[in-house]
């Protein structure tokens, strides 16, 4: 049985977003990862970060030994977004906003009535 994973909102990739954001100087509202902050103080003029779509810890695990290259140098584990898909964990790459503040879920959906598929865009509302 599959284990569920949670987003962790105070550690996961909107808390990178985040690190890099103040690390430039501007704002955010997320909380921001202190590892990557320390890693940061050294005063970066440029900053690379590399997505592995799909490339989650188990993954890694699965398939890589102990002493491989990304195994060993892993710092530390984050989560994705919710929901994470693709579309909505890049445009929060993208953004620094949660797919709940962007809306972007998908890149299309296909409609048989139209026999098509059509870029969608959905906006998640949460009310009290």
């Amino acid at each position: 049985m599959m284990e569920i994973i949670k987003p962790d909102y105070d550690n996961c990739i909107l808390n990178i977003i985040a690190s890099i954001l103040k690390h430039f100087g501007a704002q955010t509202e997320y909380s921001t990862i202190e590892l990557l902050d320390r890693i940061l103080l050294k005063d970066y003029k440029n900053i690379v970060l590399m997505v592995f779509d799909g490339m989650g810890v188990d993954i890694l695990e699965k398939h890589l030994p102990h002493t491989s290259f990304l195994r060993s140098n892993m710092k530390q584990q984050v989560t994705s977004v919710f929901p994470s898909t693709t579309t909505a964990a890049m445009t929060a790459y993208y953004s620094g906003l949660s797919p709940n503040e962007h809306g972007w879920l998908g890149w299309s959906l296909y409609f048989k009535e139209f026999n098509g598929c059509i870029p969608l865009q959905i906006r998640i509302v949460l009310q009290n």
